[in-house]
């Protein structure tokens, strides 16, 4: 059984951070912390836990 701990399920910690070592290693350029932050925000889309982005518009004629 998985227990939810900040957003990623406890089971899946260890091939997420696989995936993150294998990333890092793909990308010596980037800095660890900025792999894993967009690894780990990819996992929180695709479990459904963000909102999409609507944009207000500003300019907004009143009728």
């Amino acid at each position: 059984m998985y227990q939810y701990e900040g957003g990623i399920m406890k089971g899946e910690d260890n091939q997420i951070e696989h995936k993150i070592g294998k990333a890092v290693a793909d990308n010596p350029d980037l800095p660890h912390e900025f792999v894993r932050g967009v690894l780990l925000a990819t996992e929180e889309v695709k479990q459904g836990m963000v909102k999409p982005y609507i944009k207000k518009n500003r300019h907004a004629v009143a009728t």
